[in-house]
């Protein structure tokens, strides 16, 4: 492993260990505070579950495979490369093997690569040669060269929701409380998991890292972006009431994000600064869904006086929102 790989990744060390910090103090307290108020006790989900089955570990459960026309027995039906769920999370045809997605990290879009060539370029051209005794047009490129990185970076790390994909129902008390239900299902495995396991996962893959386990920490990461995927993948295909589709693309969204988001950190060696971006988008994702999805859904539920899932997740919720009360 090269120096300059060596001496992003221990940046990279730092800087997870802040995001652990981060992420981890405000809700996941609040989470595990309301887990013991409510002696709720998150267990994973049984092995031959078939809600979660997933036969070929391609991010879409066996019962949907049929849904999207993929083989349950083939992670990538159409033989480009790519997991079928890591095309839809993308807005690619798993089924078209001339539709290959842009994979955040992957060479064809790799952020690293590209800063590197726009750098040797400015060099030569001069911009950004400090040898030149221009320090305008110095500092010029260097901005440059910063924006664009960045800018590169973030659209990586945001793919878009292909429009059309979302199921739509009607706009009844009934469709919304079932939709309710639907989503607590789905989401009380990564939504729980994400707050009241993340630091000590996040954790763990920083050690491994500072031991120079890129493998291990890679292996976390991948576990995690597929379990996001699968979240996604299940959600895409879920009936919406009409006045709440706004929710759930912003619900989506925020999956596919961090799904991706965990996907570029599987491969920090690849592209290290597209990584360094992620690390930073990720945390800016999970604040998000404290302090915005959580607040839209909860003034969602109030408007039309719902009935709350008695389910782990809304139970947990429930209490978070009322914390404040209790002593």
């Amino acid at each position: 492993m090269s120096q300059k790989l060596k001496i992003i990744l221990g940046v990279l060390i730092l800087a997870a260990a802040f995001l652990v910090i981060r992420v981890g103090s405000s809700f996941y307290r609040s989470a595990k505070t309301a887990a013991l108020i409510s002696q709720i006790v998150i267990t994973p989900a049984p092995e031959e579950n078939l809600l979660t089955k997933d036969s070929d570990n391609d991010g879409i459960p066996d019962y949907l495979e049929a849904y999207y026309r993929t083989d349950p027995f083939n992670p990538d039906t159409d033989g480009d490369g790519y997991l079928d769920g890591e095309e839809i999370v993308a807005g690619t045809d798993p089924l078209k093997k001339d539709s290959p997605p842009v994979i955040a990290g992957t060479q064809s879009s790799n952020v690293t690569d590209t800063m590197m060539n726009r750098l040797v370029a400015g060099v030569y051209s001069g911009d950004l040669n400090p040898g030149t005794g221009d320090k305008t047009k110095y500092d010029t490129g260097v901005n440059s060269l910063t924006f664009a990185t960045i800018d590169d970076a973030l659209k990586a790390l945001t793919p878009k929701l292909v429009e059309g994909t979302i199921v739509t129902d009607d706009d009844t008390k009934q469709a919304k409380e079932k939709y309710l239900q639907n989503v607590s299902h789905l989401l009380e495995g990564p939504f729980l998991d994400s707050f009241m396991q993340q630091p000590q996962t996040m954790n763990k893959a920083v050690n491994l890292w500072a031991r120079g386990d890129y493998d291990g920490a890679s292996k976390i990461f991948e576990d995690l972006s597929l379990k996001f995927t699968t979240a996604y993948t299940e959600l895409l295909t879920l009936p919406v009431p009409s006045s709440w589709v706004d929710f759930h693309k912003n619900l989506l969204a925020t999956f596919q994000k961090i799904s991706v988001n965990y996907s570029v950190l599987s491969r920090t060696g690849e592209d290290p600064v597209l990584a360094m971006t992620a690390l930073s988008d990720f945390s800016n994702n999970m604040l998000d869904i404290d302090s915005s999805l959580l607040q839209e859904l909860k003034l969602l539920i109030q408007k039309d006086n719902l009935e709350i899932p008695k389910t782990p997740l809304f139970e947990t919720l429930d209490i978070l929102n009322n914390k404040s009360s209790i002593q």
